[in-house]
């Protein structure tokens, strides 16, 4: 969806600060390296399963047009910026 530049020889993407939702510092991502941003919230979704009368295990993704309902809130953005420049 972003604008693709050649900057110093390599390509890169713009994208809006709105496509932001987690930044992390280090090499890897992780729950304690994630920050989110703005006024996103970032929840630990159930891992629901399924299991068939025969014994198949049908994942909740699986399934056509299901989306989880229940989670955990595990981190909170700190706000969005206001036009005057206040979180």
């Amino acid at each position: 969806d972003g604008i693709e530049i050649d900057y110093d020889g390599a390509k890169h993407t713009l994208i809006r600060d709105d496509d932001i939702l987690v930044k992390y510092s280090g090499d890897k991502l992780t729950l304690e390296s994630a920050d989110v941003v703005s006024d996103n919230v970032l929840v630990k979704v159930e891992n629901s399963e399924e299991e068939t009368a025969s014994g198949l295990v049908i994942a909740s993704t699986a399934k056509k047009g299901s989306k989880p309902s229940t989670g955990e809130v595990v981190k909170v953005g700190p706000g969005r910026m206001a036009s005057n420049g206040e979180i």
